[in-house]
Order: structure tokens, then C-alpha cells, then sequence
């Protein structure tokens, strides 16, 4: 029983790998062709990590996901462009 979990860990970490590296590709490789456009469209919206409020690297939205409306203006996603500044 320890080896069938040694294995299904060792083929998470592979999977996770992949995943990895197809979304490399994706966003960072990949020509517009692939989406039917002239540029990769997905380029724009994964930029670099940055330090967010709480020194967590994160990726800040370019655009408003407006969760900010569902709680009457009271709380902002952690990554949101219209987060006030602190």
C-alpha cells in the first residue's frame, strides 16, 4: 500500500510538471495562429508576479472582476486594480 501512494505522488509532481509547462508554452510561446489571431492573445493578461499589500507575489487583474459589488463596495479581490491603496 506505501509504493501505490509513492507512485501516485511521483505522477502528481509529473502531471503538475506538465501542466506547467503547457501553460508556459500557452501563454509565452505559443503564435496567434494557434488561437486564430494574429497575436498570442493570452500574452497581455499574464504578466509578472508583483508584491500585492500582503508581500504575497501575485498577478494584479488588469481589469475588474467586480466582486468589489457583491459586498456593497466594503471588500476588494486581493488582486484588484481598483483596490484603494494603503
Amino acid at each position: 500500500m506505501i509504493s501505490y501512494f509513492i507512485v501516485t505522488e511521483i505522477e502528481i509532481i509529473t502531471e503538475t510538471k506538465r501542466i506547467q509547462e503547457d501553460l508556459n508554452y500557452l501563454v509565452y510561446e505559443a503564435e496567434g495562429s494557434l488561437f486564430g489571431e494574429n497575436r498570442n492573445p493570452l500574452q497581455p493578461f499574464y504578466g509578472p508576479k508583483r508584491n500585492n499589500h500582503d508581500g504575497i507575489a501575485v498577478r494584479k487583474r488588469r481589469t475588474c472582476c467586480s466582486y468589489y459589488e457583491v459586498c456593497d463596495g466594503e471588500k476588494y479581490c486581493s488582486v484588484c486594480p481598483k483596490r484603494p491603496k494603503i
